[in-house]
């Protein structure tokens, strides 16, 4: 009988222990998907900062109202602002010197989304993922999306360029006027 319940303990031992070797090698190992960065955004404290961006908003802005409510972000590609008009979503970005680089506008995903673009999706890394924000670039010499996606490892954020390739940062930080002066 001694030799039952000890050989029966060495069993639940050893059956515990490929327990927790099996559960070890299935663990996330937390390492960072390079597909699913989200910028580090912070408000923007700065006094000077916030004048200089909103001041340039509103000269590019005339027709608003000069008390636009503006939320204004610090990210590690620049500074973006959020505001409306008429319930309709806009996006501002400006580089890291505070110069202007596009506006984008908040769209519905749905059957007047771009075929390719949600051809491109499916073909993806982020084909699981569901869309809780797409927004498209308002500028016509330089085309391209930014879409805000969730999925069971969490939020992230992608820019697709006017190739509908996918990046977890914006693919260029030039400013319009560069864009302008280029294309001349």
């Amino acid at each position: 009988m001694k030799e039952k319940i000890k050989h029966g303990f060495y069993l639940l031992v050893l059956l515990a222990e490929l327990s927790n070797m099996s559960f070890a090698q299935t663990q996330d190992t937390n390492q960072p998907d390079p597909n699913r960065v989200v910028e580090n955004q912070k408000l923007v404290v700065d006094k000077n900062v916030n004048q200089r961006l909103q001041s340039d908003f509103e000269s590019r802005n005339p027709s608003l109202p000069a008390n636009q409510n503006i939320t204004w972000y610090q990210t590690g590609n620049g500074y973006y602002g959020t505001y409306d008009v008429a319930k309709i979503n806009y996006i501002i970005r400006y580089d890291k010197k505070g110069n202007y680089i596009e506006t984008f506008t908040k769209k519905d995903w749905d059957d007047n989304t771009n075929p390719q673009l949600k051809t491109a999706l499916e073909q993806s890394p982020y084909k699981q993922s569901k869309i809780t924000g797409y927004w498209e670039s308002s500028n016509p010499n330089q085309k391209g999306y930014y879409l805000e996606l969730v999925d069971n490892k969490g939020k992230s954020r992608v820019w697709v360029n006017n190739k509908n390739e996918f990046s977890p940062t914006p693919f260029s930080s030039i400013t319009a006027e560069e864009n302008e002066t280029n294309n001349k």
